[in-house]
């Protein structure tokens, strides 16, 4: 491509969107908050550098050419990957700084823990950008360790069972262990459940090979009982242990803050004298003055 022909901006064909969107000049003038003169003119230009008529103008009828409504659907396409594109960036070394890169679990709820720290946060620092995703274990641990986070919040035998070097860790909130059943368990007219009371169910795993450290965590609270968990089905994730409950007596262990807690169809049971909870980890190399502040929240 000739580079004359590249001679316009991004936001010469942002305000080509605006124009198709709103309608007319005016509209979009009023939108854009400038004068539809300097508008017209900066299409008028946009035209002139890409030798191609976007707009067929009759009387004030405003209509798109059929190069003007290519170009719109492409363009438009265009600013959205542009802006993807720069939100993805920021999560790599050497993006933004005036951010906090934020992961979470999927298999967790994080708006019944986190909504009340970020409008803490927000309010202090109105200027700094939030990222938030929401990815499986495995990955969420390899992400934080590679710099692509700069503090996660996992499920507290993460935590306690896997190995994070040169992070902090701080359990944020705490809650007992709890079984999900079927309504027709024999334990479901139970208030509060023992790890003995689960010697005889059947047990919905997540698979060892994706998450050792839930495993480690089931063993540790069935040697209390000197019991072995009768295991009857592993799964890839957390997400998915709910849809094997098949049986009266099968069951799997989460938490208050799993993401299918609370279910009307099924039945939660505390398991006593258990711990569970959230765990926030986070990268000590980082200094950021931002940062510091959303970890002293906590």
């Amino acid at each position: 491509m000739r580079l004359r022909y590249m001679n316009f901006s991004f936001i010469q064909i942002w305000y080509f969107i605006q124009v198709v969107e709103s309608g007319s000049f005016s509209s979009a003038s009023r939108y854009l908050d400038m004068t539809q003169s300097a508008l017209s003119k900066s299409i008028q230009s946009l035209e002139n550098s890409i030798e191609i008529q976007l707009f067929s103008r009759e009387g004030k009828n405003l209509t798109l050419t059929e190069a003007g409504k290519y170009l719109y659907l492409r363009w438009k396409e265009l600013l959205r990957d542009v802006e993807q594109s720069l939100y993805e960036a920021r999560k790599y070394p050497g993006g933004s700084q005036n951010s906090i890169r934020i992961g979470t679990l999927d298999s967790h709820r994080p708006e019944t823990y986190l909504l009340d720290y970020l409008s803490r946060f927000y309010a202090a620092h109105p200027s700094c950008e939030v990222e938030i995703e929401s990815i499986p274990t495995d990955q969420l641990r390899k992400r934080l360790l590679e710099g692509a986070f700069d503090v996660a919040f996992t499920v507290r035998y993460e935590a306690e069972y896997g190995t994070w070097p040169d992070c902090g860790i701080q359990i944020i909130h705490e809650c007992p262990h709890t079984v999900c059943m079927l309504p027709t368990n024999p334990l479901a007219d139970r208030e509060e459940l023992s790890i003995h009371d689960l010697a005889e169910m059947n047990l919905v795993v997540i698979s060892d090979l994706y998450l050792p450290t839930y495993n480690h965590m089931l063993h540790d609270l069935f040697a209390r009982a000197e019991k072995q968990p009768r295991i009857v089905f592993q799964t890839a994730n957390a997400n998915s242990q709910v849809y094997r409950l098949h049986h009266d007596t099968d069951v799997f262990i989460c938490d208050q803050f799993h993401r299918d807690y609370g279910l009307a169809s099924l039945v939660y049971r505390p398991i006593a004298e258990t711990r569970s909870g959230v765990a926030m980890i986070w990268n000590k190399a980082l200094q950021r003055p931002e940062l510091q502040d959303f970890l002293a929240l906590f």
